[in-house]
């Protein structure tokens, strides 16, 4: 399709990419709201920029130097899985879920949903470079790991959502 084409795909992965990385930014800023007030980051500008100094310089990274912080998301994702799935089956048990779910899922919040999931799966920048480090690379080789760990993230994704949109109602 030409040069055309491929300066309109890069640009999509630009903006893609930007859109990603600004909600990454508004999420830290909201999730560090109740530790911070009373604080110069109480301003939102200010802890935005902190936010965006802190992480700049990792994006210039070896992807080799970055397995810590693999492995810190690794033990948080567990802890929080863990942590809604027993608030799920504490509550079940006592019989205290909420009764005002929609099991069809069209809920408040169902398009953040939507985009955190999309973030959680947004690797086009990775790819390249992950697949350089891959010992006895093939395409059919990568394909099938990609494969095993999508399905994986996608059943620990889907029980974290079940379990904690059944376990806390559609008000959170």
């Amino acid at each position: 399709l030409g040069p055309g084409m491929q300066t309109f795909v890069n640009l999509m992965v630009w903006i893609v990419l930007y859109g990603s990385l600004l909600s990454y930014i508004i999420g830290i800023c909201d999730s560090a709201q109740p530790f911070i007030q009373g604080t110069f980051f109480e301003q939102r500008w200010a802890l935005a920029g902190a936010a965006c100094l802190i992480v700049l310089p990792l994006c210039f990274l070896d992807q080799k130097y970055l397995s810590f912080s693999s492995g810190a998301a690794i033990i948080v994702n567990l802890y929080l899985m863990i942590l809604v799935g027993v608030e799920f089956f504490d509550r079940l048990d006592r019989d205290n879920l909420p009764h005002s779910i929609c099991e069809f899922g069209l809920a408040k919040g169902s398009v953040t949903m939507a985009s955190t999931m999309m973030q959680s799966v947004i690797i086009q920048m990775c790819v390249l470079p992950m697949y350089k480090e891959l010992e006895n690379r093939s395409p059919s080789k990568f394909g099938r790991i990609l494969l095993m760990a999508f399905s994986t993230l996608a059943v620990l994704f889907i029980f974290l959502s079940v379990a904690g949109y059944v376990a806390f109602g559609p008000t959170v």
